[in-house]
């Protein structure tokens, strides 16, 4: 019997942004299809989950027009330092105070909240009417207040408009941002030596 050789040959590009963004649509759709039912529960969960997968995907999504259109450019500067390279790479002015990048700065808060989250110590000392006293008293967190129903949607539909946005500034054709995968296998068999 011949002795059969393969050679594998061509190239492959794996985008994570794409996971992430499908992350933050499937997370809106839980959200929004609890909200439209009524149905609470669990629900802060999944408002965490999409503007976490919007926060990760809106920086996956600055590495890959970076990587396509900053020289020399470093995924792992400080985001604002990022931003400011990717954004005047392709000509795009942002405006972080209004939408849709102030939903961007709100998901980066976010994350940053919960990335790095900590202990929040609060000394209570208030005199004055017995039942205003009681209805102040809540365990909620900081981050509980980033995550109301109207911000999140906000935050993933900006997310979409400025991909959008940076993909036709940049005239970087949507295909180029999708994984692929270009590979030959090539089989050789070597003659049996006589």
């Amino acid at each position: 019997m011949a002795e059969v050789v393969g050679h594998r040959k061509g190239k492959s590009v794996k985008f994570i942004h794409n996971d992430l963004m499908q992350g933050a649509e499937f997370f809106w759709q839980v959200c929004a299809a609890k909200e439209k039912a009524g149905n609470r529960y669990g629900i802060a969960w999944d408002y965490m989950a999409c503007l976490m997968f919007v926060a990760f995907s809106f920086e996956a999504c600055m590495n890959v027009i970076g990587a396509m259109k900053v020289k020399d450019f470093n995924e792992r500067a400080k985001f604002y330092d990022k931003f400011d390279e990717v954004t005047a790479a392709i000509g795009v002015k942002a405006d972080w105070s209004k939408r849709p990048y102030s939903s961007m700065k709100h998901a980066k808060e976010f994350r940053d909240t919960v990335a790095h989250g900590k202990p929040d110590y609060e000394k209570i000392d208030e005199k004055g009417d017995p039942r205003e006293l009681e209805e102040k008293g809540s365990l909620a967190g900081e981050w509980q207040k980033m995550i109301e129903h109207t911000q999140v949607r906000e935050c993933y539909e900006d997310q979409d408009q400025i991909w959008k946005e940076w993909l036709t500034t940049g005239k970087i054709n949507l295909m180029d941002t999708l994984s692929s995968f270009d590979v030959t296998i090539e089989r050789t068999e070597k003659p049996k030596p006589v």
